[in-house]
Formats: structure tokens, sequence, C-alpha cells
């Protein structure tokens, strides 16, 4: 393994912390333009998502390439098992960096997840409050999972 190689890894986690700040921060102006009810405000917030996003997409073919690289140690599937291969203190501290960043990126995406399931719900609730009013039974949002088992507490949520 090379120092080269710590070094392209170390900026690669660089560039993966901004992107996930980046869509946390758009997710935050989500959440305002939600609560605001401003949707101009939410539509280009959208787009910084999907640019955010794609960015990230474009991160994870970087990783890809630096498992792979001929100066990678040779043991481990995931960048934090090859860092731990080496048994090396400074690998160890960027390790850490990959495990902390990872968290990051896992809460990022159940923020998104949340946002989208939101702002699904959100779409439909003029339509879904007259079907109420009306007496109208609506179509559950989620599907019986498994048999005896119903999405009930995730369509009275919605």
């Amino acid at each position: 393994m090379s120092l080269e190689w710590n070094l392209r890894v170390s900026a690669y986690l660089d560039k993966l912390e901004t992107a996930t700040e980046s869509i946390d921060l758009i997710l935050d102006d989500m959440k305002l333009s939600t609560t605001n009810v401003e949707a101009a405000e939410l539509t280009a917030s959208t787009q910084q998502l999907t640019l955010a996003i794609e960015t990230l997409a474009e991160l994870i073919q970087q990783r890809e390439t630096l498992l792979r690289a001929n100066d990678a140690p040779a043991h481990g599937m995931t960048l934090v098992d090859k860092l731990l291969s080496t048994h090396q203190i400074d690998d160890a501290r960027i390790s850490r960096r990959c495990q902390r960043i990872a968290g990051t990126v896992e809460t990022t995406h159940q923020r998104a997840l949340s946002m989208f399931v939101c702002q699904y719900h959100l779409a439909t609730l003029s339509s879904d409050l007259v079907r109420m009013l009306s007496g109208e039974r609506t179509p559950p949002t989620y599907a019986k999972r498994q048999p005896g088992h119903s999405g009930g507490l995730f369509n009275e949520a919605a």
C-alpha cells in the first residue's frame, strides 16, 4: 500500500463529507419550505437535491476505483476493512473518519426518505381531505406486508 492511496482516500472523504453536508443543508431548506408551504422554493430545493444526489452517486464510483486500485491494501472489501488491515495508526484514523462519515450518510439518507414521504402525502392532502370528509374510502397507502399483518399503523400515520 502506498501513501498516495491514503491521500486519495482522504481527498475522497473530503468530497464525500462536503456532498453530505450539502444534501443536509438542502434538506433543511426543504423542511422549511414544506413547513411554510412555499411550493416555488420546494421545487428549487428539489432540483438542488437531485444535483447533489448525482454528485453522491459519482462519489460512489470513485470509491469503487479506490477499492480496486493497484496500490490499495490487498485485504478487505470496504475502505474501512482495507485501512484496518494495515494495522497502522494513521490508517486507523482514516478508517474512523470513514465510519463517522458513513454514519452521517446513513442519517442523511433517512432524512431524505422521510422528507420524500412527507412531501408525497402533502401533495395529495387536499384531495385526501375531500375524500375523508365525503366519507369515501381511501385506498391504503401501504399494502399488507405479511398475512395477518396490515400496514394499518403506516396508513394511519399517512
